[in-house]
């Protein structure tokens, strides 16, 4: 099974309903949400602060090329730590040799196979909202909470059931 889930806090799963771009739609959806995305935006500015302070210090101090390899790891925990849709972000960077350093794309390329899993309890949850029971038990033998993910990736992960 691959596991994978973009719903919304109200229980909708996208801004646009009719599967095409709507901007009253978007609009509202988003309207909606304004809390919920200020507190994400706070968060990533609050998470991504650290590092931004090192790579400033790097410059002030002349150290930016002999602290590359370093900045280039701690780009892609961050990526890690701000989830998926940051990871894909990475990925994409990864194979971006005109944009960034050497140093920066070794960093980046942990992304492309060393991403790791989330909680099997959330993916047990992501599934059961998607599938509309109570719990998945009653679908699928096999992804008890203490499973482990056969694979996982940026926006999903895999688990062998029956």
């Amino acid at each position: 099974l691959v596991i994978s889930s973009v719903l919304s806090p109200s229980g909708e799963s996208k801004p646009y309903p009719l599967n095409r771009y709507d901007a009253d739609a978007a609009n509202r959806y988003f309207n909606r949400r304004l809390p919920t995305a200020m507190r994400r935006a706070l968060e990533i500015f609050i998470t991504s602060l650290g590092f931004g302070l090192s790579i400033l210090m790097d410059s002030i101090r002349n150290e930016v090329d002999d602290n590359a390899d370093k900045r280039g790891l701690e780009l892609a925990m961050l990526l890690t730590k701000l989830g998926p849709t940051f990871i894909k972000v990475g990925q994409t960077l990864s194979i971006r040799t005109d944009l960034l350093s050497p140093a920066y794309i070794r960093g980046l390329q942990t992304l492309q196979d060393q991403v790791p899993p989330f909680e099997t309890e959330i993916a047990r949850e992501i599934l059961e909202e998607a599938w509309g029971v109570t719990s998945i038990d009653s679908v699928v033998d096999g992804i008890s909470v203490d499973t482990s993910p056969v694979a996982a990736a940026s926006l999903g992960q895999v688990y062998k059931a029956r």
